[in-house]
């Protein structure tokens, strides 16, 4: 009964269908639907091949050719995740592919010197670097983009300061125009991480609302580090230009596993509605310095009026090392005036001084913002527990006035009895709360219970 269905109507139903398998099934049908639905198959791609580690050769050369020699397929591309965090498997043997990629290159490459040696990086490469960023120029619809990059990318470089800068051939042919979210991660055996000037370009994007990096570190080199010349003599610095000041359409701005010693303030402060800002941060694996949330109060001063959503902690791989920056209270939030999610440790959140077991100074109900909906405090110890408890009975009964919008309080922290029995085969573990700490908490989870405010305890695995 299909094969007599309009057109349009098998595009709707194609549309519908979630697992790739099932539309696989549905373009073999026969000669029609192959011909109308191919490029749906493609409208979602994941090219994190396994790559070394699979023994395989890599997916991203038999793409390629199967995109350069169809560019329904390339135009058809929406969502990419592409790089594989384990190597590089290698080119896939075919007859078409090297003619195919000298003509594609021939397009995109400046001169003859940069032509040849990417041809000859795409034969000897190491890594995955000269394929992802060929592939990158073919795809003119990306809407979602996660890419892993690894040490020397200096072809996905180019090519990203090219196209945001609509140097050829991206004047006539754009990509990255309908881009509206990129996760761009450093994956590498090697300790390093992405330096925050390589990824700023892309808040340029006019259509970018929403940007995650993984392993992205502050860290800025010297200038000669931004001249460096690659092996056919063109300087790659079109990457250290900055963005200007409030002009990115940017809303959404996450780091994972990062490091930002200046509170990544180029990559907030460029952004002119900056609504979410999720940082968890890492002592090891990438270059910089210890953990300083207050470094971020500078850089959010600008969005006191439009950020509805504000995250520091350490990432779920690393641990606090007690240094003294990491405790210092962020400062008031009663003037983000759109604020509503908020997840800060218990010492940025408490103004406690170097005693941690003294109120605060400052109460708590004079910190947190108008339009508060979620509280989450992270880095909880039972020792500190009673005076936690008082500053949140206070924020509970003066609700009406100070917050009147607070739905939920989530307290997170070292809560687990690590020496009951364990059932080791979750991970990561779940430990069972202390009883201890059910009772320092009793009566607060009443009270919030009668205000109609969600009470949770959660217990880091850490």
């Amino acid at each position: 009964m299909l094969s007599f269905l309009p057109d349009d109507i098998l595009i709707l139903v194609a549309l519908q269908i979630r697992q790739h398998e099932s539309l696989l099934s549905l373009v073999l049908c026969c000669r029609r639907f192959h011909c109308l639905l191919l490029p749906y198959l493609y409208r979602s791609l994941s090219l994190m091949n396994l790559g070394a580690l699979d023994r395989r050769p890599s997916q991203l050369s038999s793409f390629l050719e199967l995109i350069l020699q169809d560019t329904r397929l390339a135009s058809a591309v929406r969502v990419l995740a592409i790089g594989s965090p384990f190597g590089y498997g290698g080119v896939a043997e075919s007859t078409t592919l090297l003619p195919l990629t000298r003509s594609a290159l021939s397009g995109v490459c400046h001169h003859q010197g940069e032509q040849d040696q990417w041809s000859e990086d795409l034969l000897g490469s190491i890594n995955e670097d000269p394929w992802i960023a060929l592939i990158l120029t073919q795809l003119c619809n990306l809407k979602e983009l996660k890419v892993n990059v690894r040490h020397g990318a200096k072809h996905f470089d180019r090519i990203v300061g090219r196209a945001i800068s609509r140097e050829k051939p991206f004047l006539e042919k754009p990509i990255f125009s309908s881009l509206s979210h990129i996760s761009i991660s450093w994956y590498d055996v090697d300790e390093g991480g992405l330096r925050l000037y390589r990824v700023l370009p892309f808040l340029k994007l006019p259509s970018l609302r929403s940007f995650h990096g993984g392993m992205i570190t502050e860290d800025y080199p010297v200038e000669d580090d931004l001249c460096e010349t690659d092996s056919v003599g063109e300087v790659d610095s079109p990457q250290s230009e900055k963005p200007l000041l409030r002009t990115s359409n940017v809303t959404e701005i996450e780091f994972s596993a990062s490091n930002g010693k200046r509170g990544m303030f180029d990559a907030i402060y460029s952004c002119a509605r900056l609504e979410l800002f999720k940082y968890e941060h890492a002592d090891g694996g990438v270059p910089g310095d210890f953990f300083d949330p207050c470094a971020f109060r500078t850089s959010l001063e600008g969005a006191k009026s439009t950020l509805r959503s504000l995250w520091l902690d350490y990432d779920s791989r690393h641990y606090s090392l007690c240094t003294e920056s990491e405790d210092r209270y962020f400062g008031s939030l009663v003037e983000f005036t759109a604020l509503r999610n908020v997840h800060l440790r218990y010492t940025q959140l408490l103004d406690m001084g170097i005693d941690a077991i003294t109120p605060p100074a400052t109460p708590l109900t004079d910190t947190l913002p108008f339009t508060l909906e979620t509280l989450r405090i992270a880095d909880c110890f039972e020792l500190l527990l009673p005076i936690l408890v008082s500053q949140l009975h206070m924020v509970v009964a003066n609700r009406q006035e100070r917050t009147p919008n607070l739905v939920e309080i989530v307290l997170r922290g070292t809560f687990g009895d690590r020496e009951a029995p364990q059932d080791h085969s979750t991970w990561p573990r779940v430990y069972k709360i202390k009883q201890g700490v059910y009772g320092a908490t009793g009566s607060l989870r009443a009270s919030c219970e009668e205000s109609g405010i969600r009470f949770h305890i959660e217990d880091n695995p850490n």
